[in-house]
């Protein structure tokens, strides 16, 4: 189950806040129609946390996120800044998205296309 733009399927947001947290307990079960309740759960140890946070993206889609999905990225990325929990950015098939890229990987940060798909990241500002 994955982040999505609408409220009747995907993982809930604070469900999102809850596991960087620790509070999830193993092997828990998702519900889309609500999200967990933390309830009276003590501050956990530093080893039930998250450390970081990836985002992985194909960068071919990065112009098709609606306006809500940007939001609700822009919000959760919000929520885990003020956690002060690192965040990284993965882009996938820029080789397929780039001719340049597609003959030699390394030449990814000097591509204009590359650049131009990530200002259309809810991630990037």
């Amino acid at each position: 189950m994955g982040l999505a733009e609408d409220t009747v399927s995907g993982l809930h947001s604070d469900d999102i806040i809850s596991i960087i947290k620790g509070y999830i307990p193993n092997k828990y079960k998702f519900a889309v129609d609500s999200p967990f309740k933390a309830g009276d759960i003590s501050p956990r140890a530093i080893n039930e946390k998250i450390h970081c946070v990836a985002y992985v993206i194909d960068v071919s889609k990065t112009p098709m996120l609606s306006t809500e999905m940007k939001m609700k990225i822009c919000a959760i990325r919000s929520k885990i800044d003020e956690l002060e929990v690192p965040q990284i950015v993965l882009l996938t098939k820029v080789d397929e998205e780039c001719p340049m890229v597609g003959k030699d990987v390394e030449t990814v940060y000097r591509s204009d296309l590359i650049t131009k798909k990530v200002k259309f990241l809810p991630y990037a500002q």
